[in-house]
């Protein structure tokens, strides 16, 4: 049985289900009840919309009509359902966090049952040499890598050295800004090349390397008279983007300084000071930071070198390229960056996972 009167319900996504022509969407609305969300497009690529638009956690705003369902003894949905024809419209993004959202499962649907896969067998064939080298040229993969995090700052700081020829035009004024550094694996290969170098990040893990890394690099500063010391600067490069996930930043974040748009008022003397006699911008996987970076490095005619890896279509929906279509793919990515600028170049580095790296070497 159906009713005749479009209802309206906000609650937060708990769980989905996705089918070729149709969506199930589980929320809770307030005082911790369960309803349903049976939402059925005339068009099955608004299946796909749906996709990238809804995530676990998030709140969320439907439209529609009440309808009853076939009453099933093992199931654990309501008996009745809001069916929607148009996508459900989102009110805020992680309204709650991965805890609260899975404790509202357990609640919900019972604690999850044990999965039956089975695990894959590992093989003791050894893949040559050149399908490795080949497979690692061509599949971007976002963060996943098997590459050591060590190396594979080395490799990138390298590439930066090899296409700057050298480090001289490096070490010039406050040196490489190694933007969203994290623990500070790139700055770490700079150091050890002679290169000064800051990380720039919002955690309070800035530059805090790993205790096996932090060994070797003081022994190489006691031993090697070419190792520096790379800075560390606790700073949000672009602000904080709304409707990401800080929570990740740990410490007083109130008191952390944001970059760019430094230097306009009196208590940012210090990223102004940093950004503006800096020789370069690099970064590796910087996330949300990926384009405020490329921008920054064009405004102020920086050379810079930026490997992208999470796209975050979610956070930057206006993104599009010269052609109309909207950013989703990683390739979509790349593209999009590179239309910034003519000069822009791309070339791939030696290590799997996400490693296009877009790079301008400045002015000759």
């Amino acid at each position: 049985m159906q009713g005749t009167t479009n209802t309206t319900i906000t609650g937060v996504a708990l769980n989905y289900t996705f089918f070729s022509s149709f969506a199930i969407i589980d929320i809770i609305v307030p005082n911790n009840q369960h309803q349903v969300i049976l939402y059925e497009p005339k068009e099955k690529q608004n299946i796909r919309s749906l996709r990238r638009s809804i995530k676990l956690g998030d709140q969320i705003q439907c439209t529609g009509i009440w309808e009853t369902v076939p009453v099933d003894i093992t199931t654990i949905r309501p008996t009745k359902r809001l069916r929607v024809t148009s996508i459900p419209t989102c009110l805020k993004m992680r309204a709650v966090n991965a805890e609260t959202l899975q404790r509202l499962k357990v609640l919900t649907f019972g604690p999850p049952k044990p999965s039956n896969k089975r695990k894959r067998q590992k093989t003791n064939s050894t893949p040559s040499t050149t399908t490795s080298t080949t497979t690692t040229a061509t599949m971007p993969t976002g963060h996943s890598s098997k590459t050591n995090p060590r190396e594979k700052g080395r490799i990138f700081a390298q590439f930066v050295i090899d296409k700057m020829k050298g480090i001289e035009k490096l070490n010039q004024g406050t040196g490489v800004i190694d933007v969203a550094g994290g623990g500070g694996h790139v700055s770490l290969a700079f150091a050890l090349a002679g290169v000064k170098s800051t990380v720039v990040d919002p955690r309070d893990s800035c530059g805090m390397l790993p205790k096996r890394d932090r060994k070797m690099y003081r022994r190489a500063l006691k031993n090697n008279a070419l190792v520096i010391k790379f800075d560390t600067f606790r700073a949000w490069f672009g602000g904080q983007t709304v409707g990401a996930d800080d929570l990740f930043s740990g410490g007083n974040d109130d008191v952390i300084d944001t970059i760019p748009n430094c230097g306009t008022t009196k208590d940012k003397r210090k990223s102004q000071e940093l950004m503006s006699g800096c020789s370069c911008i690099c970064a590796m996987h910087p996330d949300e930071a990926t384009e405020a970076a490329i921008d920054y490095a064009i405004l102020h005619n920086k050379p810079f070198f930026v490997t992208p890896c999470c796209i975050f279509s979610r956070l930057f929906p206006d993104r599009i390229l010269h052609n109309g279509q909207s950013v989703e793919t990683t390739s979509d990515f790349v593209r999009y960056l590179l239309e910034k600028h003519q000069d822009i170049k791309i070339d791939v580095l030696g290590i799997d996972g996400a490693n296009q790296c877009v790079y301008w070497t400045g002015r000759s």
